[in-house]
């Protein structure tokens, strides 16, 4: 189970370093910027169930 804990934490934070360039993108491409909000918001919703698994597996973990 440690191996998919690595996983589900590397993905959140490889998914949240996504977020943060596309906000940083947002002021510099004004014609995108519905399309990169759309993108933004479809990234927030998988890096929630993910933050989710990886605090659930810590809390199984603690004695």
């Amino acid at each position: 189970m440690l191996y998919a804990k690595i996983e589900t934490e590397q993905a959140a934070l490889t998914l949240e370093q996504l977020h943060a360039e596309l906000v940083g993108k947002v002021p510099d491409h004004r014609k995108e910027t519905n399309r990169l909000r759309k993108t933004m918001l479809h990234v927030e919703t998988i890096v929630k169930p993910l933050q989710l698994a990886t605090t659930c597996v810590r809390c199984r973990e603690t004695p």
